[in-house]
């Protein structure tokens, strides 16, 4: 997602650079504020309030997947003119997001600790060609809608 934000701005609001580059690294910036608050909510809900490990990998899973789910069906909603809601949603997306660390990527680790590496490295590859693909299809995408 994180690459095609300031083709995004740019090609739905044409941001000046400088104000895109602020823009796109806002929601980085808020992510790296909410990765700290998410280890710490985890550490507490783990050894102090004695959540299971399960319980707590689980919802934060839900949370990575269905909250920018939420977010982008609600940007798709929103009006091309509707800056602001847009820009919103994106920030929501990559800040609820930052909890994919804790509850999906440490899972390699938790179901087979001798074997995690090679299960990342899997893992990663088909995360990099969805990667590859990705900016060009929202490229045209943005193209066409601008076109419109």
């Amino acid at each position: 997602m994180g690459q095609q934000i300031p083709i995004y701005l740019n090609g739905m609001y044409a941001y000046e650079i400088h104000i895109n580059a602020l823009i796109s690294a806002l929601p980085f910036f808020l992510m790296l504020i909410s990765t700290y608050v998410v280890t710490i909510t985890s550490h507490y809900l783990l050894k102090v309030r004695k959540v299971r490990l399960s319980l707590v990998r689980k919802s934060l899973n839900t949370i990575s997947n269905w909250v920018p789910a939420t977010a982008l069906a609600t940007m798709s909603l929103l009006s091309k003119d509707n800056a602001v809601g847009n820009i919103s949603c994106i920030v929501i997306t990559v800040v609820a997001f930052s909890t994919f660390t804790l509850g999906s990527s440490l899972n390699h680790i938790d179901l087979a600790p001798n074997f995690a590496p090679l299960l990342s490295g899997i893992t990663g590859t088909f995360i990099m060609i969805a990667a590859i693909f990705s900016p060009i299809v929202v490229a045209e995408v943005v193209r066409n809608e601008v076109l419109k």
